[in-house]
């Protein structure tokens, strides 16, 4: 009876190591201090990921793992033909996508996460709410969600493109100290 209890674990644990070896190719950028770098993702969507971020993905990149981004990132959405969403997760919510432009800043040290769109729209979940995003808003999340217009790139911490621009447009000298140490 022994015997065939541990030869019936062996074969269900050898079935399971199989079946979850699809999963297991998962991929992950990082970026150190000072640095930027493009992404082309296997959609199609182009990624600027921000000094000192990471994102993590499947190597197939579906919509049911999705993304996970520590930092800054600027996304280039395609939109996929079969209308599958492209989802971004962080610690403070989650952005759900179908094809836009939009800028996500979710780093831990920072009081809040941003999230500012340029086209299209977005629905952005957290453990209360969830909220739609339109074009050229930007949504804060502290102790609650507050929405603002903005006007383009000049607003983002990140802007797409080999130049880096820092914008220090209403924030609190600690928050300069911040963002300054991870671009030098």
């Amino acid at each position: 009876l022994q015997l065939h209890s541990v030869l019936l674990l062996s074969g269900i644990i050898l079935v399971l190591s199989l079946s979850n070896t699809e999963t297991t190719d998962n991929r992950c950028f990082r970026n150190g201090y000072g640095e930027k770098s493009k992404l082309i993702l296997a959609d199609g969507t182009v990624v600027w990921l921000n000094a000192d971020s990471s994102l993590q993905y499947a190597g197939n990149f579906n919509s049911k793992t999705g993304s996970f981004l520590t930092g800054e990132a600027y996304f280039e959405v395609t939109k996929q033909s079969d209308g599958t969403p492209f989802v971004v997760k962080t610690d403070q919510y989650s952005v759900l996508v179908k094809g836009t432009k939009f800028n996500l800043s979710s780093y831990p040290e920072d009081i809040s996460a941003k999230t500012t769109l340029l086209e299209g729209s977005i629905d952005i979940f957290n453990k209360e709410d969830i909220f739609r995003l339109h074009r050229e808003n930007c949504l804060v999340l502290t102790n609650k969600m507050e929405v603002f217009p903005v006007r383009g790139f000049r607003h983002l911490n990140i802007n797409p493109g080999p130049k880096a621009e820092l914008n220090m447009n209403k924030i609190t000298l600690n928050e300069l100290a911040i963002r300054l140490s991870r671009k030098y």
